[in-house]
């Protein structure tokens, strides 16, 4: 239904003089490349939002509060990080910060995938912490950098774009994390296990689209770089 949902909505875009999202934003491909890794950033980070707490309370049997506690430095550090990323991009350009941040968000999950049989709540928090660090310097610039690569007439149309695919970004990084935990679950000879093992399952489909995310990134910033340069 959502397939037919989408492919609708597409005809009548196309097919209306003032269409509620300008589609003809996505015939850019230095916008996509954003768009597509701001799709990946938010899914990543709520999925980990609910990897992590799980982790915490089912198999290292500590509380709600514990949980919560263990992920609050990471979002003091992403809300810190946000507040001034900004000033960053304007005063070194994109490519610095969007690329270190991605960068840090990498090293921060490939630590909890080598680590993930046996992660106390200190580790999870410091590498929690790193993660939101990386995600901090990144989404708003990737925003704001994908922004800049369409027209003046058209960045209303992109921004609107890019906040529903993060709707759905948000659906998908939550969902897909809760079938392969409940199916690893399912599968284990005990709850305990099978969280273990379903959290290094997300966690691996993280590092993998974060480093797809990387490589999108890097080009796009690359051929941005090039067309100003010819310009």
């Amino acid at each position: 239904m959502g397939i037919v949902g989408l492919g609708i909505f597409i005809y009548r875009s196309n097919h209306q003089e003032s269409p509620l999202i300008n589609l003809v934003v996505f015939k850019n491909v230095s916008f996509d490349g954003h768009a597509v890794s701001s799709f990946i950033l938010l899914a990543s980070l709520l999925g980990l939002n609910l990897v992590l707490p799980n982790y915490i309370q089912l198999v290292n049997g500590d509380s709600a509060v514990a949980a919560g506690l263990a992920v609050l430095p990471g979002t003091i550090l992403n809300a810190v990080c946000v507040s001034f990323s900004g000033r960053i991009y304007d005063t070194i350009g994109a490519a610095k910060p969007i690329l270190l941040g991605t960068l840090l968000s990498i090293i921060s999950l490939v630590l909890f995938c080598l680590m993930s049989s046996n992660l106390t709540n200190l580790t999870i928090s410091i590498l929690f912490a790193i993660y939101c660090i990386g995600f901090g310097l990144t989404s708003g610039n990737v925003l704001t950098n994908g922004l800049a690569q369409l027209p003046k007439d058209l960045q209303t149309d992109g921004n609107a774009a890019i906040m529903t695919l993060q709707q759905f970004a948000g659906a998908f990084g939550t969902s897909i994390t809760a079938i392969i935990i409940a199916f690893s679950q399912k599968s284990a000879i005990s709850k305990v296990i099978g969280t273990q093992h379903g959290s290094r399952n997300a966690l691996i489909l993280f590092l993998i689209m974060a480093a797809l995310e990387f490589m999108i990134l890097y080009f796009v910033i690359k051929v941005y770089r090039q067309e100003k340069i010819k310009a």
